[in-house]
């Protein structure tokens, strides 16, 4: 009955009144999946106006304008291909989610044809004041594998921000996820423990994952100005309590069993405050 009331928010363009906000941000998470159908999660991230909703039923993103980009991600990019979208205002917590196809690329901007467009609640959204440097921002790649290094583990032990990307039956969606510093608990076997704390009721990333096990996480370590870039196969667990991995209560947890990560280091992205 929830989930029910809450998608009647979903719309096909995006709202006049979120015109605006869009505009203004200077950063916005997606999510692709590579020729293998596997997801991933980026950020993109750029001056103020980067981000253009258009007519409300497409969405530009200027990529020539767009600096803290994984290089990688490019080669991902093909018309048709469907591209999840999510951007967030870290000082309000206010944030708004895309899905749709994309069907136009070139050298400065990509243009996507919106299918789905809906804000979402602030759970869990740690506040930043965020300031990027759009001129000398960019990524370096510091390490990158398939069991995770002492370096990728202390981005997990420090972070309290990740997105996650997912695949479902109507395209490819983005979300945030937050919690306490540490809240991501790694198995030396490969395996990533995910708690699935109480949300809009939607379970968009849970009926993505349930139809197609595959996900893509990009955990956020902003004090260390780090990044930690994942996709692995996803399993769903039900009425279970971790003690080391509270729930907040749903009994729900999903685990990545990790086939490829990428560490980055970034810069340009300064965390000015923060708050609890």
């Amino acid at each position: 009955d929830i989930a029910e009331r809450n998608s009647r928010m979903v719309h096909e363009t995006i709202p006049a009144n979120v015109s605006q906000f869009l505009s203004m941000q200077t950063m916005i998470w997606i999510g692709m999946t590579d020729q293998h159908e596997q997801p991933w999660a980026f950020v993109l991230s750029g001056s103020p106006g980067f981000i253009q909703p258009n007519d409300g039923e497409t969405l530009t993103i200027t990529l020539s304008h767009s600096t803290l980009n994984p290089l990688r991600w490019r080669e991902f990019l093909q018309i048709g291909k469907q591209i999840g979208c999510l951007a967030i205002e870290f000082t309000t917590r206010r944030r708004f989610r895309i899905n749709g196809v994309i069907t136009a690329i070139n050298e400065d901007c990509l243009l996507i044809k919106v299918q789905e467009a809906y804000p979402n609640c602030p759970k869990y959204i740690r506040q930043r004041e965020l300031t990027v440097d759009a001129v000398h921002g960019g990524f370096q790649q510091l390490n990158a594998g398939t069991m995770l290094d002492v370096m990728a583990l202390d981005v997990l032990a420090q972070a309290d921000t990740a997105f996650v990307a997912s695949k479902g039956p109507t395209g490819v969606d983005i979300s945030h996820r937050g919690g306490e510093a540490g809240f991501l608990k790694y198995d030396p076997s490969g395996t990533l423990t995910v708690p699935d704390y109480k949300g809009n009721s939607m379970f968009n990333t849970l009926g993505n994952f349930q139809i197609n096990p595959v996900g893509g996480l990009l955990v956020m370590d902003f004090a260390g100005q780090q990044c930690l870039q994942l996709t692995g196969v996803i399993k769903i667990l039900s009425d279970i309590e971790i003690d080391e991995c509270p729930t907040g209560g749903t009994r729900r947890y999903w685990q990545m069993q990790i086939k490829e990560w990428y560490l980055y280091q970034f810069n340009g992205l300064h965390v000015t405050s923060k708050s609890t």
